[in-house]
């Protein structure tokens, strides 16, 4: 079973359902739960930004450039990207390192802006 929080707007649970043959018989359930909670734990503004926009850490790092002022070093957009973090990865850093280098000019060493 699948979290219809995730999804809005549906009416009918949400199964995904894969059958194998095993030695044993195992009966395994919940799948994206962790992530249903990660999305209710987030702050009103992040939860809309993931709702509206399916490339979320993009639009979470452009938000954090935006906030500060169009151009950061890359240590400034962690700390603003922090408490907003659309997930609960633990590599998260690494991502919006990702993020900035595929989508944000680099204007200085780890500093990047909003495209003019």
């Amino acid at each position: 079973m699948l979290p219809r929080t995730l999804f809005p707007g549906l009416k009918h649970p949400l199964s995904f359902v894969l059958f194998s043959k095993d030695q044993r018989r195992i009966m395994t359930g919940m799948a994206l739960y962790h992530e249903a909670v990660d999305v209710a734990s987030m702050p009103d503004r992040v939860a809309e930004m993931l709702r509206l926009n399916p490339k979320t850490w993009i639009a979470v790092v452009r938000d954090a450039l935006d906030r500060l002022g169009g151009r950061a070093r890359l240590e400034d957009i962690y700390a603003e990207v922090a408490p907003r973090r659309p997930t609960g990865n633990p590599a998260w850093k690494e991502q919006v390192r990702k993020v900035a280098a595929r989508h944000f000019p680099r204007v200085a060493l780890a500093e990047y802006a909003l495209a003019a």
